[in-house]
């Protein structure tokens, strides 16, 4: 299916990262510890993933890691240079922006 919103959790591989994520902490894993396992996974090479990976850590823990932030600033360059491929760029560049905004907080 894709992306069906302009926001970071409209998309089929951030909801698949967020029920992971969900589940992993059920079956008893820290935090720390989940977020590890996804940044040795296929999630850190994909910018929507890392996006959400960036989410939950600013979520859960009130942080950013230095790796993450430094994915976070490429994944979000590299999604405003395709942003006229949206049906709705601007949509999706105001996310990336409040988004940005949020990541800069830990920065």
């Amino acid at each position: 299916m894709g992306a069906w919103g302009s926001k970071i959790e409209d998309n089929d591989t951030a909801q698949d990262f967020y029920m992971d994520f969900e589940e992993s902490l059920k079956s008893g894993l820290s935090v720390d510890a989940a977020i590890a396992e996804y940044r040795d996974s296929w999630y850190f090479q994909d910018n929507w993933s890392i996006l959400c990976i960036a989410d939950v850590q600013m979520k859960y823990q009130s942080r950013l890691d230095d790796d993450i932030k430094a994915a976070v600033q490429k994944s979000i360059s590299e999604e405003l240079s395709m942003i006229n491929d949206w049906r709705d760029p601007h949509e999706r560049k105001l996310a990336l922006e409040e988004f940005e905004l949020r990541v800069k907080r830990y920065i």
